[in-house]
């Protein structure tokens, strides 16, 4: 999980998390190659009351019997859920945006 900003001036009233897509990861997905075209920092400078999070993980574009990174998607996703809840993502009202997962 990466940390893009937190809000400090006002209380946080929602969280988004990035999600990336296929041959993604938590930075290249959602802009260019430093932070000045990144979209979720973008979100940060317009929302006010907003923390701000891009979850990084394995998504290679070709996997072998249903498998990513060694262990089927189902798992994975259950790992995310649970490292989710151990960080305290989601314990306010949560936007998730996803990359496509190719479909």
């Amino acid at each position: 999980l990466i940390t893009v900003g937190t809000c400090a001036e006002s209380p946080v009233a929602l969280e988004v998390l990035f999600f990336h897509g296929l041959g993604g990861d938590a930075h290249a997905s959602w802009g260019g190659p430093d932070e000045s075209g990144y979209w979720p920092s973008w979100l940060l400078l317009d929302a006010k009351g907003v923390d701000v999070f891009s979850i990084n993980y394995a998504a290679p574009k070709f996997h072998v019997n249903g498998k990513i990174a060694n262990m089927p998607m189902y798992d994975k996703a259950l790992e995310i859920c649970d490292y989710l809840v151990s960080s305290g993502i989601g314990k306010k009202p949560l936007v998730v945006i996803c990359h496509s997962l190719g479909g």
